[in-house]
């Protein structure tokens, strides 16, 4: 019994600190991001939804100083980010250290797609550490390929700062390790997709079910503040939800849980601007 009650307390240890991880490929080399979803939800959700939509497939290096930063993220690579931007997230005990991944953003509450790889421990990058003049989330660490990010650091730029030969990220692929509480736990009977995710206010929600049934929705935020709740009877297929509807007033990461006698089934949500 004891030894059964071990390996189930280390089963949950492992669910519990297990994130998901962003393998980057690239010409160079690839290398792999753990990313902090259990502390940084809403900014770790962002960018695995533009990963999922294939948004940094091609994209450049646009930014490299040796021995301070690697940045990515923009298409354009004239300093913008086509993609909507998000509220800042921090957490004090992410610091903008060596390897770690961070959001680009010219002010508060302006990131976007953009992002950099801490070269060097950067701490004056915090949002709690002097000089306090820049505030960058942190919400992930090259766990993995950390040599292939050094030689990156050190390739030739010009007097912008920008790599005198193209380095282009070929792709990026998600391995997805879900923590406990933001899982799905349901029965292999009920089949659920929620889409699109990331969407807007003005969206309207997609929620498609392997077969009909009557459950209880609720709409939380992630400070588990209730915003919704109603009971539903929803179709085989695809149900049509408006976002209005479900008290959603400011963009941000919420979570729909879907719950009746026979299971419950609980998925992450982003909105938006």
């Amino acid at each position: 019994m004891k030894k059964i009650l071990l390996a189930l307390c280390l089963l949950i240890s492992f669910q519990l600190s297990a994130q998901n991880q962003a393998t980057f490929f690239t010409p160079q080399g690839n290398f792999v991001v753990e990313m902090y979803n259990i502390h940084m939800p809403a900014t770790t959700t962002n960018f695995e939804g533009l990963v999922q939509a294939k948004f940094y497939d091609s994209i450049l290096f646009h930014r490299i100083i040796a021995n301070f930063v690697i940045q990515g993220g923009d298409p354009t690579t004239r300093g913008g980010s086509p993609s909507p931007v998000i509220q800042d997230e921090f957490d004090a005990t992410k610091s903008n250290l060596k390897y770690t991944l961070s959001m680009a953003n010219a002010g508060p509450n302006t990131g976007s797609s953009q992002f950099f790889i801490n070269l060097k421990n950067n701490t004056f990058l915090d949002f709690d550490k002097l000089p306090l003049t820049s505030q960058h989330p942190v919400f992930g660490e090259v766990i993995s390929g950390q040599a292939v990010v050094d030689a990156l650091g050190l390739v030739p730029t010009d007097t912008n700062d920008k790599p005198i030969t193209d380095i282009r990220i070929d792709s990026v692929r998600m391995t997805y390790i879900t923590p406990v509480g933001t899982n799905d736990v349901q029965s292999k009977n009920f089949l659920i997709n929620i889409s699109p995710n990331p969407l807007s206010q003005n969206s309207t929600l997609n929620i498609e079910l392997s077969r009909a049934l009557k459950a209880t929705l609720t709409l939380t935020n992630i400070e588990g503040k209730e915003l919704f709740k109603g009971d539903k009877l929803l179709t085989k297929g695809l149900n049509k939800i408006n976002i209005n509807d479900l008290n959603i007033n400011i963009p941000g990461l919420y979570f729909i849980h879907l719950q009746n006698n026979e299971f419950s089934s609980t998925k992450k949500l982003l909105i938006q601007q």
